[in-house]
């Protein structure tokens, strides 16, 4: 199997910065991204910490199966969620590689005009393990656009700069505001636009396509990359005791 990780090499210098700032001192981040911009330019990249698999790659699990971090974490999000009329379709476990843990569940609203996409990551941070729970509501426009609207922490709010494709529309959202408030603005700014309309039956095709395509993009930006063999090897030696210790 294929993995792929980010390129931090490539992640422009601002948001290199973001991401770095709660790791250490302002200065040092400064200095640190400036290192990791030039090294890429030298052809030099910092070894990953962890892969993904290739959308498609994910494995369907009952609910039940879920880790203990994600059905508590979640249990909140989803009780929100089916209050503003969504449906669970879907719970998969992504195939990975090193430090990562990643699980989704992908719901769909009554009148299908948005999925939302709500993930379970655990990693190993710079302050030990770490998890998070991003959610994405997802609407369709025609077959060109996706309008997504990622409610996330504070400091992964401005990240979705970063991911700003030709084909998505994003923007970023604390998790610290009322999960209807976001949805509410999502669907704002869907108005007045032709979103496709998904059923159940349909509805998980229609995420895996436009997720392939949007990886297809980050991979053609030189944010993703793939794994060489020997990556993936190094990856697969590391000691993850700690990860699996739920």
């Amino acid at each position: 199997m294929q993995y792929y990780a980010e390129d931090t090499s490539a992640v422009p210098f601002r948001f290199l910065c973001i991401a770095l700032k709660p790791m250490m001192p302002r200065p040092a981040a400064w200095l640190v991204a400036a290192l990791i911009r030039l090294g890429g330019k030298l052809g030099f990249r910092l070894p990953p910490t962890y892969g993904v698999g290739y959308p498609g790659t994910e494995t369907e699990i009952d609910p039940q199966e879920l880790p203990p971090g994600a059905i508590a974490l979640w249990a909140p999000i989803l009780e929100q969620l089916r209050d503003l009329g969504f449906q669970p379709l879907k719970c998969e476990r992504m195939a990975t590689v090193g430090t990562k843990l990643y699980c989704s569940t992908v719901l769909l609203d009554q009148p299908g005009s948005t999925t939302a996409i709500l993930e379970w990551t655990r990693m190993v941070g710079a302050k030990g393990i770490e998890e998070n729970t991003p959610l994405e509501f997802n609407s369709y426009v025609d077959d060109a656009l996706d309008v997504v609207t990622g409610v996330v922490r504070k400091v992964d709010v401005p990240m979705s700069e970063m991911l700003q494709l030709e084909s998505v529309e994003m923007i970023s959202l604390e998790n610290s505001r009322p999960l209807a408030e976001s949805f509410q603005q999502h669907r704002q700014r869907c108005e007045g636009r032709h979103v496709l309309r998904l059923s159940e039956e349909n509805a998980l095709q229609v995420v895996c396509d436009r997720g392939k395509q949007r990886f297809e993009a980050l991979l053609e930006s030189g944010i993703l990359r793939e794994l060489s063999s020997a990556e993936v090897d190094r990856l697969r030696e590391i000691d993850l005791t700690e990860l699996h210790a739920f």
